[in-house]
């Protein structure tokens, strides 16, 4: 986990993701095409003691110093009414109280269109499920097992073999028992006529710009440039709408207060340790997100062959055909189809990329990186330069906020 990406889920707005692009490691532009080897890694274990004492010891500290269920701090997000996340009961009991509001809102608005709409109870919803890959995220445990989580979650348990890892989204989806006639509103579309259907849709979630199937990046830009999402869905979202106005308003300020942030020397100092360390260790330290591009180039080859296999093995029908089943019909075709197993010579290649990929990330955290001691050490310095551009743009703030109604 890097500063960049720790920035993006601490702060959780839309408004920080256009600030966060990707620039070069210069450590991570080596010849080498495997982060860790076998070699390296009994090498690294000899001189684990010698190479990592005081980095290991700052981790320690570290770690101790935060946890994702702490409060957190963000004299922006407070200035916003962004007051933060986490995993406690706490935390889930309030997100799920905000989405039963949310749920009646969408009802009152489908209502007031004509149409029925049945408020779904979050606490029954797949999204509140536990989920034992995502319960500790980040901590040592979950490293040490999942890595960064990219290869080692890129496909199901039911499509890889014995020892190699997947993920259990299948099985987490059977255990919650969904079954869409269980769900009114499912119940409800159905019973309607097909225009009727296509007015529902509309009203609850919208419409969107069409554009054909070789629109050029540039076309959907300008499609969606000044796109203002309509529908009952979207009203709901209000907030997430105005931090995008934030940022309009903001941007440039904001993205030179990231700039000053990520160049802080007590970041770039931290940075500099966590990277000797790997190095001494004989690996290849990935910085600033380089460890997804990384793997997931790795992956690529893997991807395409399976993609290309379930192309193969899944019913043949046009674009056009598909638009004019109804859902029972693409249940009936597609409801017990199974994604392709990986082949021998796949599991081993993906197997080998999921060893380099935990050996690289146990490693980072062994040296005082991951999610929890990068938390610890990130977050003084990032309140004061929150608390920073506050005081800074104070005026300007100000008068945004009047404005907005706030």
């Amino acid at each position: 986990m890097t500063w960049r990406h720790l920035v993006t889920l601490l702060m959780a707005f839309s408004l920080i993701a256009a600030a966060c692009g990707g620039s070069s490691s210069d450590a991570a532009n080596g010849d080498s095409t495997d982060v860790a080897t076998g070699e390296q890694e009994s090498d690294s274990d000899d001189s684990d003691a010698e190479s990592s004492d005081s980095t290991d010891e700052s981790a320690d500290d570290t770690s101790s110093e935060s946890s994702p269920e702490e409060e957190y701090e963000s004299p922006l997000g407070e200035f916003l009414g962004f007051t933060g996340f986490s995993t406690s009961e706490e935390d889930r009991a309030e997100l799920e109280a905000e989405e039963r509001e949310r749920q009646e809102t969408i009802a009152s608005c489908m209502r007031a269109q004509g149409f029925e709409y049945t408020p779904i109870d979050p606490s029954q919803s797949f999204f509140f499920e536990e989920s034992d890959e995502f319960e500790d995220w980040g901590s040592e445990e979950w490293t040490r097992k999942w890595g960064y989580g990219i290869s080692t979650m890129a496909f199901s348990e039911s499509q890889v073999s014995d020892g190699v890892l997947g993920n259990n989204y299948e099985s987490q989806a059977e255990a919650s028992g969904f079954d869409p006639e269980s769900d009114p509103n499912y119940v409800y579309q159905q019973s309607l006529t097909e225009p009727e259907q296509e007015a529902y849709q509309k009203a609850l979630y919208g419409e969107f710009p069409e554009l054909p199937e070789d629109a050029t990046d540039e076309e959907w830009a300008a499609a969606y440039d000044n796109f203002e999402p309509t529908g009952c869905e979207a009203q709901t979202y209000a907030d997430d709408l105005a931090g995008e106005a934030f940022y309009t308003e903001f941007g440039d300020e904001l993205d030179a207060m990231w700039e000053a942030l990520e160049s802080d020397p007590r970041i770039v100092a931290k940075e500099a340790e966590i990277e000797r360390c790997v190095t001494d260790k004989g690996l290849i330290y990935l910085g600033d997100g380089e460890e997804y591009t990384y793997f997931e180039d790795k992956m690529q080859p893997i991807y395409e062959a399976v993609w290309e296999a379930e192309a193969s093995a899944g019913p043949d029908f046009t674009d056009e055909e598909l638009e004019q089943m109804t859902d029972e019909e693409l249940d009936a075709v597609f409801g017990d189809f199974e994604p392709p197993k990986l082949t021998p010579e796949q599991n081993a290649e993906l197997k080998a990329i999921q060893e380099e990929e935990i050996a690289l990330a146990v490693t980072v955290l062994e040296c005082g990186g991951g999610w929890e001691q990068l938390e610890a050490t990130f977050n003084d310095v990032r309140i004061e330069y929150e608390q920073r551009f506050l005081d800074e743009n104070a005026a300007a703030l100000a008068a945004y906020k009047e404005s907005a109604g706030n």
